[in-house]
This record gives C-alpha cells, sequence and structure tokens, in this order.
C-alpha cells in the first residue's frame, strides 16, 4: 500500500486531497498543527502527526510515521501581516520539508503546491505555462516562488514535481463562501475592475487528482531543464469574473445575479482600510493590498497542455455541477442559509 504524508492536511485543499487517497486505499498520514480543526478529517480513516512546518525538528518527527512513498507539501500562507511572516511559512516551511526528504534513507517523492500567482498575470491574455518566466507582482506570489526555489536546491537528491494551481472553488472553502454568501442573500456578485478580466479555475477535487496523479506519473524537476516538473492543473475553459459570478447564482436558485463592478481605486481604498484595522487588530484578512494587487492586474490564465500530455489529467465534472455540488455542502454544513 502507498503511504503519504500530508502537511497542510486541515485546509480546504488539504481535506479534499485527503479525501481523495484515502478513497484510493492509500494510507495517510496528516501533519497537522496541535490547534488545527480535525472535524472534517477525522471521518476519513487518516492517521495524524503533530507539527509545524516552520519547525525542523517537529517535520523530523512526523517521518517516523513512514516510511513515505509521496509527501505533499499543501501547507502555507495566503495572507499576513507581513512579507516576513509570509516568507516564514512558504519559503522555509518547504525549505524544511524539502530538507527533511533528502534525509531520508530512501527520499520520498515530493509534490509542492505552489501558486499561478508565482508567475506572472497573463499579459495580453496569453495563457501561462511551464516557459513562463515568474515575475510575481504580489508578496504571496513571491513568497510562494521563494518556497519553489528553497525546494529546487534539493533536486538532486530528491524527486520534486511543483504544482501552480490558479483559482481553486469548492466545498469547505471559508474564503469563497463569502462570495456565494453575497448573491445569496443579496443577489449581488462584485467584480474588482470595470472591465472583464478572465482567469483559469480548478475545482480542489480535480487539483487533488492532478497531485495524485503527477505523484503516479509526472515528470520531475532538474538543474537541467527549468521547465520539467512543473504543471498548472485547471479547466480547459476560462471565464470572467463576472460569468463565474452568473454561474454561481444559478446554483443558488437565482434567476438574475446582479455584477456590481468596482473602480480600482475603489478596491485599493477598501484594501487599505481592511489593511489598517488588521494591522490594529493583528489579525490579517484576505482583502489587504496584496490581493488588491493580484485582482486589479489583469486575466490570470493558464495552459494544462502538459498535465494532460504527462498523466492524462481530464477534468470530466463540468463547472456548472461542481457549483451545485459547492452550494449543496455549503447548505448541507451549515454554511449557507437554505
Amino acid at each position: 500500500m502507498t503511504k503519504a504524508l500530508i502537511t497542510g492536511a486541515s485546509g480546504f485543499i488539504g481535506y479534499h486531497l485527503v479525501r481523495q487517497l484515502t478513497d484510493d486505499d492509500v494510507d495517510v498520514t496528516c501533519l497537522i498543527r496541535p490547534t488545527s480543526n480535525r472535524s472534517l478529517l477525522d471521518p476519513l480513516g487518516c492517521q495524524f502527526a503533530l507539527g509545524d512546518v516552520t519547525n525542523a525538528e517537529s517535520v523530523a518527527a512526523a517521518f517516523t510515521k513512514g516510511p513515505f512513498d509521496v509527501v505533499y507539501h499543501l501547507a502555507g500562507l495566503t495572507k499576513a501581516l507581513s512579507a516576513a511572516k509570509l516568507l516564514a511559512v512558504n519559503e522555509t516551511g518547504a525549505a524544511n520539508v524539502a530538507q527533511v526528504c533528502a534525509s531520508q534513507n530512501q527520499p520520498p517523492q515530493l509534490i509542492l503546491l505552489s501558486s499561478l500567482s508565482a508567475v506572472h498575470p497573463a499579459h495580453d491574455q496569453v495563457a501561462i505555462n511551464e516557459h513562463s518566466t515568474p515575475a510575481p507582482i504580489s508578496s504571496y506570489g513571491k513568497s510562494k516562488l521563494a518556497g519553489e526555489k528553497a525546494v529546487r536546491r534539493f533536486a538532486s537528491q530528491v524527486p520534486i514535481t511543483i504544482i501552480r494551481p490558479p483559482i481553486v472553488l469548492g466545498e469547505a472553502d471559508p474564503v469563497s463562501v463569502t462570495m456565494y454568501q453575497s448573491i445569496a442573500n443579496f443577489g449581488i456578485h462584485f467584480n474588482p475592475c470595470w472591465r472583464d478580466n478572465f482567469f483559469s479555475v480548478v475545482h480542489a477535487a480535480d487539483l487533488a487528482k492532478a497531485c495524485q496523479l503527477t505523484a503516479e506519473s509526472g515528470s520531475r524537476i532538474s538543474e537541467e531543464d527549468p521547465t520539467s516538473g512543473v504543471y498548472f492543473p485547471s479547466n480547459d475553459d476560462v471565464h470572467s469574473y463576472a460569468e463565474l459570478g452568473h454561474m454561481i447564482g444559478k446554483s443558488l436558485g437565482r434567476q438574475r445575479t446582479f455584477v456590481f463592478r468596482l473602480p480600482a481605486p475603489f478596491v485599493w481604498c477598501v484594501a487599505g482600510v481592511n489593511e489598517v484595522f488588521s494591522q490594529l487588530r493583528r489579525h490579517p484578512t484576505i482583502v489587504n493590498w496584496d490581493k488588491a494587487r493580484e485582482a486589479t492586474a489583469g486575466s490570470w490564465i493558464c495552459d494544462n497542455t502538459r498535465l494532460k500530455k504527462d498523466t492524462g489529467f481530464e477534468v470530466t465534472t463540468p463547472l456548472a455541477q461542481r457549483f451545485d455540488d459547492t452550494v449543496k455542502w455549503y447548505r448541507d454544513n451549515g454554511w449557507l442559509k437554505r
């Protein structure tokens, strides 16, 4: 039986990956912090190891439950009060995991979950692929790229694959549920730009399948070819942010969803106010200056051609059905009113 270690398993994407692997009879160990919420993971039959990726000793302790065939490194921050805090987790955490992998007698495969933000927006609507030169525009994107560079230092010792997903949607997402709530309660979908920018998206279950497939048959990064071992999992179609709002509205049973287009200065103003209150309360919020940079930068489109060619990855469930399933999950779990 394949044995896997997942960092960041208690997160939104981690939950979907644990479910995907346990359904396929993989022996899963989840590295989680003592304060992590395990309510979604407990029914899935996985094991737990307590630790924190920023502490190399606790990561090494988790490996005593091995040996592991594959390590999925999902742990990371999407928001923080400073760029330094993002780096402390997204760069140092990745380096710690890679270093412990390299110290094993038989190093496991390491699948690093990065982000499309580690590259740059899709200039002139040209989709980003493995040949695109990274030039991140946000502190988050820079921290994810730093994490990629950190694990690349171990490429000669550990078989490593980097996955850069675009917008990830799906059940159990505590961030995007606010978008569903706005449409459900008021019939309003906020578009952070006057014009229509376009986005690649992927459902968390499809992303989980992509992670598993790359571990099974994907290529690995190498010093000779910087484009190898890098994949962009996504749906084949791209959508404007307004179109996503209309699709969610239909899943919620709304006859009509009003798209409220926000000018960029307004987005920056709201982000600035949130930033001030976040610093005062010492609690980060997702609507901040860093996310305003990404939201107003244009389109974020990626190309999944290599992933499909190398691993046979295909998205078979329509996005509209995914939204229906997500709405049902939110309602069944009390995140949305029926």
